[in-house]
């Protein structure tokens, strides 16, 4: 079979914010790609001007640069750069991560094959910050995600796919149709989570997605991602709130419970750290919701540390969170 190269305009847009060395290769892995009807839309949340030089800088009609005017937080940028795409499909490619050539010619063709398709994904190769590939994250990421024995080709419904287990990394390894979206369901308390959040507007009517079992992108891994763990579990419990309430998801409710249990134990321990006057309360709230979805071994520890002295619970959480992070850098889970 002749391989697609060109076809319906396809936007890449590329979220940015202050790092302009890793920009570089995001766009250029873009403007690489074999499928050539492409706009790559560089959306700057800081309205910097070297990102905007940068930009200009390529020299490709391809490539344009857009901001806020102002600095703006990640829903406001992401939500702007999507309304601003031209594209009949949308993929989003971090500015940390790189596109390999053939991204888009093995994404798009399922879309044009099938209308009732809506998003097409695939897997990803895990790098680490100086850009090499870990193959032992790699294999962990696809085994914790379900991606290693998903069956390639069409899955509908796919509810499950963009929330439970994940399987979906829209921003990763995802091309979607961008008329299937309703923007006026886009949500700000979403932010850390936008991708899943996006997947589940895509899948929530019964729509088809269409899986490729190859390896199209790669996904910077950074170790010190862990400083923004509060913000995500309180963004991914916001929203798996909403799936739980969801009457078109029944049948995946304990799916979603299990899911949402490591980010119920992670705003439990962020509670049981501080010094708040009703930090134990909130703390039971979450770690009883926690052992709702199943025992992880966090949640116990959070439950052991609920009746010691805040002192000793902000050590020994330290302790645990530096040890859990130890572990997700091997591959072996995320941290608390």
């Amino acid at each position: 079979m002749t391989p697609l190269t060109d076809g319906p305009l396809v936007t890449v847009a590329i979220p940015t914010y202050r790092r302009p060395e890793m920009l570089r290769g995001a766009i250029r892995s873009a403007l690489a790609q074999t499928y050539r009807s492409i706009e790559v839309l560089v959306s700057d949340s800081a309205a910097d001007p070297e990102i905007a030089a940068l930009v200009a800088s390529f020299g490709d009609p391809r490539l344009r640069y857009r901001d806020n005017g102002a600095v703006s937080d990640m829903s406001t940028n992401g939500k702007a750069m999507y309304q601003a795409a031209r594209g009949e499909f949308i993929g989003t490619l971090h500015d940390d991560d790189e596109w390999e050539p053939d991204f888009l010619e093995q994404l798009v063709p399922p879309l044009l094959a099938d209308p009732s398709v809506v998003l097409s994904f695939a897997d990803h190769w895990v790098v680490d910050s100086a850009g090499l590939v870990r193959e032992d994250l790699t294999e962990a990421e696809a085994r914790k995600r379900g991606r290693s024995g998903l069956q390639p080709g069409r899955h509908q419904p796919f509810v499950d796919l963009a929330t439970s287990s994940r399987a979906i990394s829209l921003t990763v390894a995802g091309v979607f149709r961008a008329s299937a979206v309703d923007w006026s369901q886009w949500r700000h308390e979403a932010a850390a989570v936008y991708d899943m959040w996006l997947a589940y507007l895509l899948a929530r009517e019964g729509a088809a997605c269409f899986y490729v079992p190859a390896r199209v992108s790669r996904y910077r891994h950074h170790p010190d991602a862990a400083s923004s763990v509060a913000r995500l579990d309180a963004a991914a419990i916001w929203a798996f709130d909403r799936f739980l309430a969801d009457e078109r998801l029944a049948a995946i409710r304990p799916g979603l419970r299990r899911a949402a249990a490591p980010h119920h134990t992670g705003l439990a321990l962020t509670a049981l750290r501080s010094d708040s006057p009703d930090a134990r309360r909130v703390a039971a709230r979450h770690l009883r919701a926690a052992t709702r979805g199943g025992w992880l071994t966090s949640t116990a520890v959070g439950w052991v540390m609920w009746g010691t002295p805040p002192s000793l619970r902000r050590r020994v959480i330290d302790v645990a969170r530096r040890l859990r992070a130890r572990h997700a850098s091997r591959g072996s889970g995320p941290a608390i």
